[in-house]
């Protein structure tokens, strides 16, 4: 990907190593963000699980329902391949993929919010519990 050094969730985007045609892109979810929050928050930004293409070893498909593109997630290495529909006018193949990665980074910047939602809820949980512990302890 890049050396350079990203305070978003996902890396910057780059042409796939094996592109031809400017067909195929690819970006990085960063190693803290969840990739289940990340596959869900997909599902709310317009895509969807690709038909018939069930998760292999933690290898997920989605179709963008729009337009066609496809995204592949491989949630073990955080990796996104964008393929983009053969259809695509060669002219129009750089501003969809950059058009979806802006969706791509919406959803996993959603992934992080929630996850720090989630971490929130899950701290006032515990400060309530332990306030309620000494409540009720003996000699309280």
């Amino acid at each position: 990907m890049s050396d350079s050094v990203s305070l978003e969730p996902i890396s910057p985007l780059c042409r796939d190593v094996c592109c031809r045609k400017d067909m195929l892109w690819g970006t990085t979810l960063e190693s803290g963000v969840s990739g289940e929050a990340f596959a869900q928050a997909l599902e709310r930004h317009g895509f969807s699980p690709a038909p018939g293409a069930s998760p292999i070893a933690g290898l997920s498909m989605f179709d963008h329902v729009e337009t066609g593109h496809r995204v592949i997630f491989v949630a073990r290495t955080g990796r996104i391949q964008i393929r983009l529909d053969p259809l695509t006018r060669h002219e129009d193949r750089v501003q969809s993929a950059a058009s979806l990665y802006e969706q791509l980074l919406v959803a996993s910047r959603e992934a992080v919010a929630n996850r720090e939602v989630d971490a929130n809820r899950e701290a006032d949980n515990r400060a309530t519990d332990e306030t309620r512990a000494a409540e009720t302890a003996p000699g309280a």
